[in-house]
C-alpha cells in the first residue's frame, strides 16, 4: 500500500523506478602518423622499455624488455582501432554515428558524452575539433566530431520535420576552475546532478555557426608551447586544459518536448612532468596540495598544470574503477560531490548513468613515448570494463515544463532578489551558485517559450 512505501520512492519520478539494464561504455584507439620533425613524437627518438609493436582493427599489442619483464602484451578492448591511414570520416562513422542516433531519436534517446584521451600531441584536439587549416578554409575532409556531430543532427532534424532548437556551450576545466569559453571565461558551477550553471548557449540553425564557435573556443582555450608540442605558425601549442562542448538539442511533437545533451570533451594531454617542462623539477604536488587545503588559488606555471592534469586524469580513473565495482554488485554508487574538481563533478555523469559514455584513446608510434602509451592503454582498458545502467530522456508535456519553468524563475528571482549577503558572512561563498541558477532559470524559460512557438507556427 502506499502508505507503506518508504518517502523515497513516493517521491522518486515514475521512470526512475525501473533501474534500466547496464550499458557497456564504448572505447576507440586512433594511432598517430609517423613524423620526424625533431619534435617530441619523432619517430627516431631513443626507445624506451615499452614500444608499440602493431595493431590490428580490434587490437594493439605493446612490447616490453625491462629488465626481467620482456614479451608483448595485446589490448584487446577496443570496439575499433583507428590506424594512420584512417581519415577523419572514418572515425566519425566508427566511433560517433551510433551515438549521435541515441542523442536525436525521438524513442528511448539518451544524452552522450564522448572523450578524447591520450598522451600530449597524439591528435585528441584535432580528433574532436578538425584540422585548424580545414576548420579555416571550410574543407569539410579535415572536420572533426564536433562538426560532423552538428551536421548530421542538423540534418536529421530537418528531415524529420519537427520543430527543433540546438544549442552550443563550451566549457573550460583549468586549474580546479571552471570558465565559459563563449561568455568571456566567467566562472560557472557544476551542480550536484552534473548539469553546468551560468553558462552561455548559442543556438546552432546551420554549419555556417558551428566554425565561429570553435574559433572562439580555440582562441579563448588555455594553451602553451611545451617540449611535446610545440606551437609554431597557426598552431598555438599544447592545450593546457580540459574543454567540454555541449550541445543540447530540444524538439517538440505532438504537444511533448524531449531534451537530450551530447558532450565532446577533449581531456588535457597526460603527461611526465619532466618531458613538458623546461627546467628543475619543482615542488608542484605540495603546493597543489596546500591550495586544496587552505582554499587558495593554485600557482599557474607549466609544471603545475601537468600535475594538476595528472592529478584530476588519476582521480576520474579512480572513480572509474569504483563506479565499475558498484555496478557490478548492483550496488547504489553516486559519484563525489565534496572536496573535489568541477571536473570530476561534471564527469560524474558517465559514471552514474546519466548519460551512455565513450572514449577515444589517442596513441604516439614515437619508441620515446611507450610509456606513456602503456598508460592510455591501461587507462582506456579501465574505462571499456565501466557498465552503467544509462537512463533514457523521455518526451515532457511542454505546457507543463513551461509552468514548471515559470514558477522556478520566479523562485530562484526572488532568492537573489535582496542582492549578496555581507562580506564574511557564511552564506556569501553560495551567492555565485545562486545567482547563476537564477540566471539559467530564466534562459531555460525564454528558450522553451521560443520552442513553443516554433511549435505553434509549425
Amino acid at each position: 500500500p502506499p502508505d507503506r512505501l518508504p518517502t523515497a520512492v513516493l517521491m522518486a519520478p515514475p521512470h526512475r523506478l525501473k533501474k534500466p539494464p547496464l550499458s557497456s561504455s564504448e572505447v576507440y584507439v586512433r594511432i598517430r602518423p609517423v613524423v620526424r620533425d625533431g619534435g617530441g613524437h619523432d619517430q627516431d627518438g631513443n626507445a624506451v622499455a615499452k614500444t608499440i609493436e602493431g595493431w590490428s582493427e580490434k587490437s594493439v599489442t605493446l612490447s616490453t624488455a625491462y629488465m626481467f619483464s620482456k614479451g608483448s602484451s595485446k589490448y584487446s578492448f577496443p570496439r575499433r582501432v583507428f590506424g594512420p591511414e584512417c581519415t577523419q570520416e572514418d572515425v566519425y562513422m566508427g566511433a560517433a554515428a551510433g551515438a549521435v542516433d541515441r542523442f536525436a531519436r525521438w524513442e528511448a534517446s539518451q544524452d552522450v558524452m564522448l572523450l578524447a584521451y591520450g598522451q600530449t600531441g597524439t591528435g585528441k584536439t584535432t580528433t574532436m575539433f578538425g584540422f585548424e587549416r580545414a576548420l579555416a578554409s571550410g574543407d569539410e575532409a579535415g572536420w572533426g566530431l564536433f562538426p560532423r556531430v552538428c551536421a548530421e543532427t542538423l540534418a536529421r532534424m530537418r528531415a524529420d520535420g519537427c520543430p527543433f532548437m540546438l544549442t552550443v556551450s563550451a566549457l573550460e576545466f583549468y586549474m580546479m576552475t571552471c570558465t565559459d569559453l563563449l561568455g568571456g571565461k566567467q566562472p560557472v558551477h557544476i551542480d550536484d546532478a552534473h548539469r553546468v550553471v551560468g553558462h552561455t548557449r548559442q543556438r546552432i540553425e546551420s554549419v555556417d555557426d558551428v566554425l565561429p564557435a570553435i574559433e572562439t573556443v580555440n582562441s579563448a582555450r588555455t594553451t602553451r608551447s611545451t617540449r611535446m608540442n610545440r606551437a609554431g605558425g597557426e598552431h598555438a601549442g599544447s592545450s593546457r586544459s580540459h574543454c567540454a562542448l555541449q550541445l543540447t538539442l530540444a524538439r517538440v511533437r505532438d504537444g511533448r518536448v524531449c531534451e537530450t545533451t551530447f558532450t565532446l570533451v577533449d581531456l588535457a594531454g597526460a603527461e611526465r612532468p619532466s618531458k613538458v617542462r623546461e627546467g628543475p623539477a619543482t615542488s608542484a604536488e605540495y603546493e597543489i596540495w596546500q591550495a586544496e587545503l587552505y582554499g587558495t588559488p593554485v600557482p599557474d606555471s607549466l609544471e603545475m598544470q601537468t600535475v594538476m592534469i595528472n592529478y584530476e586524469l588519476f582521480l576520474i580513473g579512480t572513480e572509474v574503477l569504483r563506479a565499475t565495482e558498484k555496478h557490478r554488485a548492483a550496488a547504489p554508487y553516486a559519484p563525489p560531490r565534496q572536496s573535489t574538481t568541477p571536473l570530476i563533478r561534471f564527469l560524474g555523469a558517465c559514471l552514474d548513468g546519466s548519460c551512455a559514455t565513450a572514449m577515444i584513446v589517442t596513441l604516439s608510434q614515437a619508441p620515446q613515448n611507450g610509456w606513456e602509451s602503456w598508460f592510455s592503454l591501461n587507462y582506456g582498458n579501465d574505462l571499456s570494463k565501466l557498465a552503467c545502467p544509462v537512463r533514457t530522456q523521455p518526451p515532457r508535456n511542454i505546457s507543463k515544463e513551461l509552468r514548471e519553468a515559470e514558477s522556478h524563475a520566479r523562485e530562484t528571482a526572488v532568492a537573489v532578489a535582496a542582492g549578496p549577503p555581507p562580506e564574511g558572512a557564511p552564506a556569501r561563498k553560495y551567492w555565485p551558485a545562486k545567482e547563476s541558477a537564477a540566471r539559467m532559470a530564466d534562459l531555460r524559460l525564454q528558450w522553451l517559450r521560443q520552442l513553443a512557438e516554433l511549435a505553434a507556427s509549425s
